[in-house]
């Protein structure tokens, strides 16, 4: 979970973490970290992940859509991402690639990947 699982919330009184804990045995919290980081944890993790398209479309399209902010008035690109519909599903597929980088066993379960997969990405393409 992220960082700030431990926020109380108003509507329920209780924290996500307590929520979390009554149905799940374990649950992990992770450390705050800059959003670079969770970025380029996404990146990496991207080339050696596998998604099943009938069920995780529309976590795609918040990858591919996942973009920084415009500034109008500076001309440039903002530092932090867009927060728009794109954000929660990107910061979730972030936040496990910080986990999986961090895991004990990381260097296991890349070992353990298929070496060959059929693929119709194209960095390229334009949507």
């Amino acid at each position: 979970m992220p960082w700030d699982a431990n926020t109380r919330e108003m509507g329920t009184g209780q924290t996500r973490l307590e929520v979390f804990r009554k149905h799940l045995k374990q649950v992990h919290i992770q450390k705050r970290q800059a959003v670079e980081d969770r970025i380029q944890a996404a990146r990496t993790i991207i080339p050696l992940s596998f998604f099943n398209r009938d069920t995780t479309q529309k976590g795609l399209d918040s990858l591919v859509n996942y973009q920084k902010d415009w500034d109008a008035k500076l001309q440039v690109f903002k530092n932090k991402p867009k927060h728009d519909w794109t954000s929660h599903a990107s910061d979730a597929f972030g936040y496990s690639a910080l986990d999986r980088r961090e895991s004990a066993f990381a260097d296991t379960f890349y070992d353990e990947l298929p070496r060959e997969a059929i693929s119709d990405y194209d960095e390229l393409e334009v949507i």
